[in-house]
């Protein structure tokens, strides 16, 4: 998948829940080290991100892994500003959107991850949100047909937010998928495109 990707994408998203007790730190750093070769690698925390024994900001820090909490990075893109809005976690009530909006252009593409997709029920019209990024539920991880804990992942909008929740790669209680496989994503936003055109890879890197 990673291969597929290469020299495709300006920047890597990682929403949260990299880590989780058990995952060793070796794993985590291998990780952070492929990412990067594809492009600048950005973190938002997630509810199981501090359950290990070791100092995982250390772990980013050294890494060269760009941690977002209630804070972002802004560069230009085609004479555009384009912010990357990176908030904490909500279930925590670590998220503070207006934080993290201190520094921002008011003209600004935005675009916020967020680990959670409940943070979408705190945006407001003035906070001009383009793109939310998140996941955590796992598309509900096991489904039988339409049926499951959580809604799928997938594309959504939000008066003029598109919502992105993604299925993630993880598993909690069993390690088991079933109708929710899991995906990471390439997205390409287009000017003047009504929606984000979005492709869903595979673990496989398979397009689906």
């Amino acid at each position: 998948m990673l291969e597929e990707v290469r020299g495709k994408a300006d920047l890597v998203v990682i929403g949260g829940d990299l880590a989780e007790r058990g995952v060793p730190e070796a794993r985590v750093r291998e990780n952070m080290r492929r990412l990067r070769e594809v492009a600048p690698v950005y973190f938002v925390w997630g509810n199981n991100d501090d359950e290990v024994d070791y100092d995982l900001q250390s772990v980013f820090e050294e890494e060269r892994v760009h941690v977002l909490k209630n804070k972002a990075k802004v560069w230009e893109h085609g004479g555009v500003p384009v912010a990357l809005i990176g908030v904490g976690d909500v279930s925590r009530k670590e998220a503070d959107i207006d934080r993290a909006l201190e520094h921002v252009p008011p003209q600004s593409f935005r675009i916020l991850a967020c680990h959670n997709p409940a943070i979408v029920a705190r945006l407001r019209e003035e906070q001009h949100i383009s793109l939310v990024l998140s996941g955590h539920t796992h598309g509900g991880q096991i489904r039988f047909f339409s049926i499951g804990l959580y809604e799928k992942g997938g594309l959504k909008w939000q008066g003029s937010t598109a919502v992105l929740t993604s299925n993630g790669y993880g598993t909690t209680g069993v390690p088991l998928r079933l109708g929710a496989p899991a995906e990471t994503h390439l997205i390409t936003i287009v000017p003047g495109k009504p929606t984000p055109e979005k492709k869903c890879l595979s673990k496989t890197g398979k397009t689906m």
